[in-house]
């Protein structure tokens, strides 16, 4: 694809999702999942009722009969899970090659590195950063870029220059995450909605 890095992330998890929810809607008697999830819901009304009542033989036997419940949902979404988490650990690899962090070895203060086949030319002078090719960039790291197609948070490690792709800048600073987001946490945050629309959509209960 020749997008923005962005929208290119929100379409493969959009797919991803897709994906696994057929698995789950295939592999899944839904409706004998529902079912479970209310008799579930309806025990759990009445051992209240009963902790309540201090009838705790009835708050034991109900309790009994939810983790027999709930063993027979685990066995239904082993399978699906299983096959969710082969494809989750072969894609997210691959997109991590595309859109994940760049390190660039240097050499006697001089390396190079590629961006959607365009080369590029790093000299690095303690903090100083040089970038040369169809643009001309100099900084001092650590600091965010704006080249190639996307925008770069760039630092270095003392033996490579890192260049981390910005998906997404959030309109604050947040704790442990920062002003924005790498391609992972974009992939979460776009995942998490889209889960939520195709299981609804697809009646997906479990």
């Amino acid at each position: 694809m020749f997008l923005d890095p962005t929208i290119e992330v929100t379409i493969y998890s959009i797919i991803i999702i897709i994906v696994i929810n057929v698995f789950y809607k295939i592999l899944i008697k839904q409706n004998e999942a529902k079912n479970i999830k209310d008799r579930q819901k309806q025990m759990r009304d009445e051992m209240k009722k009963y902790q309540k009542e201090g009838n705790t033989e009835k708050t034991k036997q109900i309790m009994k009969e939810m983790m027999s419940e709930n063993s027979k949902l685990m066995r239904m979404t082993m399978k699906p899970m299983i096959i969710s988490f082969a494809i989750v650990m072969i894609i997210l690899p691959m997109i991590n090659g595309v859109y994940g962090d760049k390190l660039v070895p240097i050499e006697n203060g001089i390396g190079t590195f590629k961006i959607d086949g365009t080369e590029y030319q790093v000299s690095v002078n303690e903090k100083k950063l040089d970038i040369t090719g169809p643009e001309s960039i100099s900084c001092e790291m650590p600091c965010r870029e704006n080249f190639g197609n996307a925008m770069w948070n760039i630092n270095f490690d003392g033996k490579n220059t890192v260049f981390s792709r910005v998906m997404f800048q959030l309109p604050v600073a947040l704790p442990y995450i920062g002003d924005d987001l790498g391609w992972l946490g974009w992939y979460i945050i776009v995942s998490i909605p889209v889960m939520i629309i195709f299981r609804r959509g697809m009646k997906i209960h479990i």
